[in-house]
C-alpha cells in the first residue's frame, strides 16, 4: 500500500511538472485566461509543496533529532502509516535513479492519456479553436485537478472542467461531457485488464524493496 502511494505522490508530481510546462509554452494563452493563471498558482505551489515533503521526509534521522517533533508525530492518527511512508521514501532517496525513471514513466502514461483523448476526440468529431493543442493545453490541468482526491476517481469534477474548459474552445457541453466519461471507461476498461495480470502473476513480482536494491531475479 505505502509503495502505491508513493507512487501516486510521483504521479501527481509528474501531472504538475507537465501542466506547468505546457502552460509555459502557452503562456500568453495563460496570461490572457483568469482561470489558468489561479491553475498555474495551484500547480507550482502544489509542486514545491511535495517536492518540500518529499525532501524532509527523506532526510534521515530529521524527526528523530527532535524529539518534540517526534513526539507530536507520534500522536498524530495513523503514525504507523506515515512512519511507513517515510521510511519508503528514504529509500527511494537513496536510489535516485529509481526516481528518475519513475518520474519519466509517469510523464510518458500521462502524455499516453492524452493522446488516447486527442483519438477519442477526432473519433467523435470533436473540433476545438487551436486543434491538437487545445487538448495538450486543457488535460493536463484537468487531470491534475481531478487526480485531487476530492469525489471517487474524480468523477463529476472531471466532467465538469472537461465542459468549463473545452467550452472555451468550442466544444458543446453534453459533447465534452461525453469525451470525459468515453476516456474515463477506456482507463477503467484496461486497468481491469490490468489487474486480470496481476492477479495472475503477483507472485512471480519481487517485492518493492528488491527492485529499488537491484537484487531482484531477472
Amino acid at each position: 500500500m505505502i509503495t502505491v502511494l508513493v507512487d501516486r505522490v510521483i504521479g501527481l508530481m509528474a501531472l504538475f511538472v507537465l501542466a506547468l510546462a505546457v502552460m509555459g509554452l502557452f503562456h500568453q494563452q495563460v496570461l490572457a485566461n483568469p482561470a489558468l493563471r489561479v491553475f498555474a498558482l495551484f500547480a507550482g505551489g502544489g509542486l514545491v509543496v511535495m517536492v518540500l515533503i518529499v525532501v524532509l521526509s527523506s532526510w534521515p534521522g530529521s524527526a528523530n533529532k527532535t524529539p518534540r517533533l517526534l513526539a507530536i508525530l507520534e500522536r498524530l492518527p495513523k503514525y504507523d502509516v506515515i512512519k511507513r511512508l517515510v521510511d519508503a521514501c528514504r529509500l527511494y532517496a537513496r536510489r535516485p535513479a529509481v526516481l528518475v525513471k519513475t518520474m519519466l514513466l509517469s510523464l510518458g502514461v500521462h502524455i499516453v492519456v492524452i493522446l488516447s483523448i486527442v483519438c477519442i476526440g477526432r473519433g467523435m468529431n470533436v473540433v476545438t479553436d487551436n486543434g491538437f493543442f487545445d487538448y495538450f493545453l486543457y488535460l493536463p490541468i484537468i487531470n491534475s485537478i481531478a487526480a485531487v482526491p476530492v469525489s471517487i476517481a474524480g468523477l463529476g469534477v472531471r466532467e465538469g472542467l472537461y465542459s468549463m474548459m473545452f467550452g472555451q474552445v468550442g466544444v458543446a457541453q453534453s459533447v465534452a461531457v461525453a469525451m470525459s466519461l468515453f476516456g474515463y471507461f477506456a482507463i477503467l476498461f484496461w486497468s481491469l485488464v490490468g489487474s486480470i495480470f496481476f492477479l495472475t502473476h503477483r507472485k512471480e513480482l519481487p517485492p518493492a524493496r528488491d527492485i529499488v536494491d537491484g537484487t531482484a531475479a531477472t
